[in-house]
């Protein structure tokens, strides 16, 4: 599952400008394998690995910017949060 959410707020001053970002991901990444050793002679399988991974990955991160023209300049105030686990 994914999700983002973004919302810009534009002020009556020119280029005076507020925009939030926020992005939500989780997914559940199984990942594995098998291995087999095969014989030369009579390709009869000797011996046989597996290996399965399963997991859980969660994460999401917000982006706040306010922007706004200062002595003829544009300054710009950042936050960024940002939040992951996995197992």
């Amino acid at each position: 599952m994914d999700a983002s959410l973004t919302y810009t707020k534009s002020f009556v001053k020119k280029d005076r400008e507020f925009n939030f970002l926020g992005i939500f991901s989780q997914n559940n990444p199984n990942t594995g394998f098998i291995t087999d050793e095969i014989s030369l002679v009579d390709y009869s399988v000797l011996k046989s690995y597996k290996n399965v991974n399963k997991g859980a990955h969660q994460g999401g991160n917000a982006r706040l910017i306010f922007r706004s023209p200062f002595a003829n300049q544009l300054i710009e105030f950042r936050r960024l949060g940002c939040d992951a686990n996995g197992f």
